[in-house]
């Protein structure tokens, strides 16, 4: 049965889209024929950009070549040493180039950050190593991977199995090329063994990892792989970092297969952070010219093909039209161009008649999908004892504290939904109401409310991002979510705008089991001091002999005991 808040709902959307579509074709057609067509001229902007040590041949190579192809750019480069940072890049035309490194150095966190390019280490061997499938299959965790590194001799490739007679690894690194910030921060240790053999050039290191069975090396992705190369060279193979230590490579760690698998686990989160120095365009905001904006979609097309020949990894193609799309003037910016405008004067009454034409077409469809189906009634899920055994948390999920999954899709977005606890809490819903496709998030803001017969729980985003569909079928059928929360019942499609650094808060199924026990250890104390203990009938809902919790404990609770439960149990989750 279509309960009365999904009837209501749909149809205050379809009333809200009709009305917003009539309303947008009248504006569009109105502002193309009243709009003036004289605009300013665009005067031409000195850009200033502020290197690095790190970043200045990339820097150098980048002005050399956009200004070939935009010779009437002033682009103006200022070597590092010659400019005071925190003052500079105040400047509506100043940019910075800088490394992630540099940044921290700085010590500005609030600036405006475009990541444009990385660098990545990674641990290499010899493909013919003898223990080179089980290693595959298994990975070596951080720990194991600081012991081969510091000392060798006592840890050789056997060692870090477990298994197998004894096999020394032999170290090698490149003569006066220093990974020690990245290696002390991805093995927890301010010390680092360096009695290992040094090489003279990133060919001899590939040399040795060729031909030495037991060689173990760390080093830069780019100093093993010719540029446009998507393969590692002959007999050198990845070693899979075994993140969680638990001795066996999960869902989310298979990324080393080749280059390319690891390349878009760096881009979304699967590979250590520790090991990755990102390369950023910085400036004080997002900035408010053309050119400058143009500069940097150029950063982000043209201009990387030369990354690698630098010594920097590529960004992965979804994650390049992700931020080139965030590259727009802000609202009420007055340079756009003629061009630009002239188009606008054909292109606005083609959306108009575009948008007129869906209207119609769209309306045509509802209609006829309303009449050709039916929704089949969710039969109501029984409560029985609930407790964290009883619940399910698959694998290859990331879990929030907002009681909410997400999981990165091959297209670079995210899908969310939630975590089988919540539904359990509630019982079976009436309506869900969500927040709708192409508006924007911020994480721990507001997504989504549950409601169970005018009772609701507000829930807050795990990510920040941009919504870019949401699940119509759990509009229709909230039961979804009781009966599938993991499958039929997700609800967004998001593409995020800052997954690596909110990714940092999230948990994978192991851990988060754990803190869902101490979850039930808040719900009883919830229920204890909300619940009138003198009310038999509402005990027997909510707790059974011996403490245990009975499923769907809210569900024939007041809407007082729903407030509290908002605020003294959804909204302080720690």
């Amino acid at each position: 049965m279509i309960t009365e808040c999904v009837k209501t709902k749909t149809m205050n959307i379809m009333k809200k889209s009709i009305l917003l579509i009539v309303a947008s074709v009248f504006f569009l057609l109105q502002y193309s024929i009243a709009q003036d067509k004289s605009q300013p001229e665009n005067g031409t902007t000195v850009m200033r950009v502020l290197l690095s040590p790190e970043t200045s041949h990339l820097a150098m190579q980048w002005a050399k070549d956009y200004i070939s192809e935009h010779p009437d750019m002033d682009l103006q480069l200022i070597p590092p040493g010659q400019y005071t940072f925190n003052e500079e890049i105040k400047a509506d035309n100043c940019m910075a180039l800088m490394s992630e490194e540099d940044l921290m150095n700085f010590g500005n966190a609030q600036l405006w950050k475009l990541p444009v390019a990385r660098e990545i280490i990674v641990p290499v061997m010899n493909a013919g190593n003898p223990l080179a499938g089980v290693i595959s299959e298994n990975g070596l965790s951080p720990a194991t991977l600081a012991n081969m590194l510091n000392k060798p001799e006592e840890n050789g490739w056997d060692v870090a199995i477990g298994q197998g007679n004894h096999i020394p690894v032999h170290i090698y690194s490149i003569q006066n090329v220093n990974y020690d910030r990245e290696l002390k921060a991805f093995f927890g240790s301010n010390t680092l063994n360096k009695q290992h053999m040094q090489l003279g050039s990133c060919w001899d290191l590939i040399n040795k990892l060729q031909n030495d069975p037991n060689a173990l090396a760390f080093c830069k992705l780019t100093d093993l792989m010719k540029p446009g190369a998507t393969e590692l060279p002959e007999n050198i193979a990845l070693v899979p970092i075994d993140r969680n230590a638990n001795g066996k490579l999960e869902y989310f760690e298979q990324i080393y297969a080749n280059p390319l698998d690891l390349y878009r686990g760096v881009w979304i989160g699967k590979f250590p952070k520790e090991l990755i120095n990102e390369v950023y365009v910085v400036c004080s905001k997002l900035p408010g010219n053309e050119q400058m904006l143009s500069f940097m979609k150029w950063i982000m097309t043209d201009g990387q093909v030369v990354l690698e020949e630098n010594g920097f990894n590529q960004l992965v193609s979804n994650e390049r039209n992700s931020k080139i799309e965030k590259l727009t003037l802000p609202a009420g910016s007055m340079e756009a161009g003629k061009d630009e405008y002239a188009a606008s004067n054909i292109f606005l009454p083609a959306v108009a008649i575009l948008l007129l034409v869906g209207l119609l077409f769209g309306l045509y469809l509802w209609i006829r999908k309303r009449k050709e189906s039916k929704i089949i009634p969710d039969e109501p899920v029984v409560a029985g004892v609930i407790n964290e055994a009883k619940l399910a948390f698959p694998g290859g999920l990331y879990y929030d504290k907002t009681h909410t999954w997400v999981f990165m899709e091959q297209e670079g977005v995210v899908k969310i939904g939630v975590d089988d606890f919540l539904p359990h809490i509630t019982g079976n819903l009436s309506c869900v109401k969500m927040k709708q496709a192409g508006e924007y998030v911020k994480k721990n803001e507001e997504l989504f409310s549950l409601v169970q017969d005018g009772k609701h729980l507000n829930i807050s985003s795990p990510v920040s991002g941009k919504i870019k569909h949401i699940n119509d079928r759990v509009v229709e059928n909230p039961g979804l979510i009781n009966k599938s929360p993991y499958d039929e019942g997700w609800l967004f499609l998001v593409e995020p705008s800052n997954w690596l650094r909110e990714l940092q808060f999230m948990e994978m199924a192991e851990n988060y089991k754990n803190w869902i026990r101490k979850e039930f250890q808040r719900m009883k104390d919830f229920l204890s001091s909300s619940v009138n203990p003198s009310s038999l009938e509402v005990a027997g809902i909510t707790l059974q002999d011996g403490g245990e919790i009975s499923d769907h404990p809210l569900e024939n609770l007041d809407p007082r005991v729903w407030e509290d439960f908002q605020k003294q149990f959804i909204e302080t989750a720690n």
